[in-house]
């Protein structure tokens, strides 16, 4: 869906980078710091998300990494069901790891990049914001200028409207991401708490838990910027004399006082500050359901020999 709709999309970013910098409010400079910005994203992203993967081959058990790792949670199931077989055919066993490790390889980086591509767009959308504010802040000298607050909600609206189509075509995908990860974060602190390995697997299994919330909390970080740089204009708008205000100003800060821009899950949620919090207390409550219902499940499995 993302890939069909994708030309057109960048099409018309390319068209709303042009019309903010035909209305000045965007350097013709910036390209080189973003690109530079969005390297360094990836790079620490994917670097930790495959040096993790590369140190689980050493020191975890393959059902551990599997079930809590990746998403590959029915195969994983299928993996450690076999293990109370006796043997097991030597090709049979290489073509199986071989298939797991191939669809292992290929979710740590479709994972890791639907999260890195999230941080990436907020990134590029909250620099439109940012150079439209800084423009506002550096020419207080035409702040009382009629034609300087056209061009300014001019290209507010521009910006929005991107925002919009962001939302449009990526609403699916926050949606998956927030999901994905809030249900392994639940599922890899349940399985740190229950966790009997050594000193070394228990000490990989909390640091992977903590990229996976920092990867989390990054992405609504990222994207709450947005929301934060869109609200900004309205206290520079506050602080002009009433005498000064104009029928677009008026427009511009009704707009701002009551429209919240924010990238969201396809309108479920909006990506704001106050989601942290959301998540956080989410977490918690099926976090202590999750407890509940392994307690329950371990007293039937002890009378199983294969689990």
């Amino acid at each position: 869906m993302v890939a069909r709709k994708w030309p057109e999309y960048v099409t018309r970013w390319e068209d709303a980078e042009q019309k903010l910098m035909k209305l000045n409010m965007m350097p013709h400079d910036q390209e080189h710091r973003i690109k530079q910005q969005i390297k360094k994203i990836i790079f620490f992203i994917m670097l930790i998300a495959f040096s993790k993967r590369f140190k689980s081959r050493i020191t975890f058990s393959p059902t551990l990494v599997f079930l809590v790792e990746h998403n590959l949670g029915i195969a994983s199931g299928i993996y450690s069901s076999k293990s109370c077989w006796s043997m097991q055919p030597a090709d049979e066993a290489y073509f199986r790891n071989s298939f797991i490790d191939f669809f292992t390889v290929f979710n740590i980086f479709a994972w890791n990049f639907i999260d890195a591509y999230l941080i990436i767009i907020s990134v590029l959308l909250t620099e439109n914001f940012t150079c439209i504010n800084r423009k506002l802040n550096t020419n207080n000298t035409r702040i009382k200028s009629s034609q300087f607050w056209n061009d300014a909600w001019a290209a507010y609206k521009v910006s929005v409207n991107l925002v919009e189509e962001t939302n449009d075509l990526n609403g699916g995908t926050i949606l998956i991401s927030f999901f994905s990860n809030l249900y392994f974060v639940c599922v890899q602190l349940l399985g740190c708490f229950k966790s009997e390995s050594t000193f070394v697997d228990g000490l990989h299994l909390w640091l992977s838990l903590i990229f996976l919330i920092g990867r989390t909390l990054a992405v609504c970080w990222f994207a709450s910027q947005i929301n934060d740089e869109s609200m900004k204009p309205l206290h520079i708008l506050r602080s002009v004399q009433s005498d000064y205000f104009d029928i677009t100003m008026k427009r511009f800060s009704e707009h701002l006082a009551t429209y919240s821009v924010a990238l969201s899950g396809m309108n479920f949620f909006q990506l704001t500050r106050k989601l942290i919090l959301s998540i956080s207390g989410t977490v918690v409550t099926y976090e202590l359901v999750l407890v509940q219902f392994n307690e329950a499940e371990q007293e039937i499995s002890d009378n199983n020999s294969c689990t």
